[in-house]
Parts: C-alpha cells; sequence; structure tokens
C-alpha cells in the first residue's frame, strides 16, 4: 500500500468511526494496530482492545455528563475548609485524625458537637 492509499483508507476509517459515532476508536485505531503489530497480536486481540477503548472512554463520559447534569456542589478539600469559622476543631486537630493514606481520603469525617449519652 503506497503513502497516498494508507492516506485515504486512514481517513476513510475516521470518517467511519465519525458517522458511527465513536470518537475512541477513530482516535485510536492507528496506534493500538501498530502496538497490535509490535505484539504479534491477532486481529480478534486487536478489535477487542479497541472496542474496551472505546467502551472505557463512553463510561467515563458518561459519568463525567451525569454529574454535571446532576449539578452536585464542587468537591471540597480539607485543605479548603475554613477553620476560623468554627470553634469546634482546628486545623492541627483535623490533621492527627485526617487519613493521611491516599487511598484513605475518601472516606468522609463528621464534625459535630459532642454527644453525652445518658
Amino acid at each position: 500500500m503506497n503513502a497516498a492509499s494508507a492516506t485515504m483508507t486512514v481517513q476513510a476509517i475516521e470518517q467511519h468511526c465519525k458517522l458511527l459515532r465513536l470518537p475512541t476508536v477513530g482516535v485510536q485505531f492507528e496506534t493500538l494496530a501498530q502496538q497490535a503489530l509490535r505484539d504479534k497480536q491477532t486481529p480478534i486481540s486487536y478489535l477487542e482492545a479497541l472496542l474496551s477503548a472505546e467502551v472505557e472512554d463512553r463510561e467515563k463520559r458518561t459519568i463525567e455528563r451525569r454529574l454535571r447534569e446532576a449539578r452536585l456542589p464542587r468537591l471540597k478539600t480539607l485543605e479548603e475548609f475554613d477553620f476560623t469559622q468554627t470553634k469546634a476543631v482546628t486545623a492541627p486537630q483535623m490533621a492527627a485524625v485526617w487519613p493521611k493514606h491516599a487511598e484513605l481520603r475518601h472516606v468522609h469525617h463528621v464534625v459535630g458537637p459532642e454527644q453525652n449519652p445518658e
């Protein structure tokens, strides 16, 4: 296949992907095809990798879209918290109990008045 023919083929694939609404396939098919050749993958393995990339990207975009549509308040970090607005807890107190490990940072801490069970 000569360079002009290869360019026309790439353009045709990109156009097909656009019409079929497969944006990730259209962007990644060349890169994944080159990788498949290097790794001596079968055509089925290449197709699976290409379709998996499309599915993952769609899932990611769906989540992002749903979060935008939900209009949830923006996520805030502990570093953004204004400790001058509360007397119940200070920044050093919170830093002492806040998880140091990144995988535990999703844990939410609720700070409220101390309750005395009677």
